[in-house]
């Protein structure tokens, strides 16, 4: 659960008992009351929407940021990727923060990943070793013959992705494969 709006709401109302108690002194009269509470509502409805306008954009703006790095960072193979391709691991940082901002679904932000990371491949594949381009086409042979028995033409949109027709290969592969996979991909870029 997201905690910040209810600890900017409760910051608010604080600031505004004490802004209120600046005007009225410490203990108001009671003929007062009314006009203090007044003060502390507008000042509480005031400093809440500016609140919700301009501090909680960025404190989330912030969180996602971070959400996104922890979760590339437990990927195999990212911080190589971040390493050898600095602007690309950026341009796929951004990506992901663009689309969580817009309020992705999980098949958008894989697919965004997946088409980031094969263009890379596609610029490392020219000069990577022959085992590695041979170990590469094993693991997709050995990733269609498991898709193979599966209903919906996984194999069609595992080598051809479109927008809308990607895969979830987390979910249709076995996690032995996919860590074939990423070491495929990390042998290419190591050569």
């Amino acid at each position: 659960m997201n905690w910040y709006p209810i600890v900017l709401m409760v910051l608010s109302a604080v600031l505004a008992i004490l802004i209120a108690s600046f005007i009225f002194g410490r203990k108001p009269k009671k003929e007062i009351y009314i006009n203090y509470a007044l003060v502390v509502l507008l000042v509480f409805a005031l400093l809440s929407a500016l609140s919700k306008e301009f501090i909680l954009p960025e404190i989330n703006s912030i969180k996602i940021t971070y959400d996104v790095k922890k979760t590339l960072s437990a990927i195999p193979g990212m911080e190589r990727i971040k390493m050898l391709e600095p602007g690309t691991y950026t341009v796929l940082v951004e990506t992901l923060i663009g689309l969580h901002k817009m309020g992705s679904r999980e098949k958008d932000d894989i697919y965004a990943v997946r088409k980031i990371i094969s263009s890379m491949a596609q610029r490392w594949l020219p000069n990577a070793s022959n085992q590695a381009i041979i170990s590469n086409i094993k693991v997709i042979i050995d990733e269609l013959n498991e898709l193979q028995g599966q209903s919906g033409d996984p194999c069609f949109k595992l080598l051809f992705p479109e927008d809308g027709n990607e895969i979830d290969g987390r979910k249709i592969l076995s996690k032995e494969m996919q860590k074939r996979d990423l070491a495929a991909l990390n042998l290419v870029s190591r050569t």
